[in-house]
This record gives structure tokens, sequence and C-alpha cells, in this order.
């Protein structure tokens, strides 16, 4: 795993566990290049299905839609995402993660190791990129990887988001934005 991409990752979790340290951050000047807190409407959420293939693999393309989800009137930017997938371990095994469709998600997400994942019932995947304007609507991030170890055991799988972010761009007065939250329906 690169190092920008724990920065990154570390930097969100941070970012989206405090929300009280970035709240009603306020520019203080002309000059100053952070602004208020962007007006944002809609709500992200995730579009998964279940692909399944031979000797119980199954594969959940992990894809969030923001296509109705607007920043000071643009449409949202996926910038980075922490998605959890609740399992139980005693009939699925979580097996790995690659990377989705977006050509902006340019690395193989960041995620539990495996061993640990499968202790716990629990794996979180974490991805970030840095362009600007995209990628928006629905985004194609990751493709997670599970073992059936039960026959309907698939069926003990939940994903959930736990915070998006949006990737930093100026406001349309030239001003950086002082919270990067995009709203999410956590487990839609």
């Amino acid at each position: 795993m690169k190092n920008s991409t724990v920065t990154s990752a570390l930097l969100l979790s941070s970012f989206l566990a405090a929300p009280s340290l970035h709240a009603g951050t306020v520019a203080n000047s002309s000059s100053d290049p952070v602004a208020v807190r962007p007006t944002t409407s809609g709500r992200g959420h995730l579009v998964t299905t279940m692909e399944r293939g031979e000797g119980g693999v199954i594969r959940i393309p992990l894809t969030i839609d923001l296509s109705d989800v607007t920043t000071d009137g643009r449409l949202a930017v996926l910038g980075a995402y922490i998605v959890a997938f609740d399992f139980d371990r005693t009939k699925v095994a979580f097996v790995g993660v690659a990377r989705g469709e977006a050509p902006e998600f340019t690395l193989v997400p960041a995620c539990t190791p495996v061993t640990k994942a499968n202790e716990l019932g629990l794996v979180k995947i974490v991805g970030d990129q840095g362009t600007e304007n995209l990628p928006t609507g629905v985004i194609s991030v990751a493709v997670v990887t599970f073992r059936e170890l039960t026959p309907g055991g698939a069926a003990t799988i939940k994903p959930r988001i736990e915070g998006l972010a949006s990737s930093l761009r100026k406001n349309r007065e030239g001003h950086f934005p002082s919270d990067l939250t995009i709203p999410a329906d956590p487990a839609k």
C-alpha cells in the first residue's frame, strides 16, 4: 500500500470521525482561501449486486451513486470513501478487494487485512483519488470478493457507507470549502 493512500485514509478517517473539528469554519477575510460550509443537496448511496462464481466465490461490484448529490449547485465529485462490510464469519470468508472501473481511482483500495477481517466478520474498504472535477454520478470504485463457506452464507454480507468525501475544489467564488463531507444513506 502506498504512503499517500495510507495518509489519505487516515486523514479521511479522522475528518469523518471528528465533525466538530471542521464544523462551522468560516472565512475570516476576503483573502482567506477557506469558505463557509458548502450547500449540499441529495444523499449518496451504494449500488451493489452479487455475482456468483465457481467454488462458492462471490464478487460484489461496489458502486457509489452520487447522481442526485450536488455541492454548491454542481454535481458532487467523489474524492474518498469508506465502506464497511459486516458478515457472518462462520458462513462466508473475505478474500480480497480489487479496483473498480472508475479511472480516477487508480490504486487498489486499502482494506482490513484478510486474517483480521475474517476474525472480526468485518472488512472496511477505503479509497481515494485526487482529481478535481471527476468522478461524478454512478461510480464503480471496487470489487469485493468473498467465499461462501455454507449454503446461503452470502445473505449475511451487509455493506454500509461509513463516509464519503468530496474532492477538494474551489467554489464559484474561488474559495475552498470548509467541509468535504458528502451526505450518504449508510445502508441503502
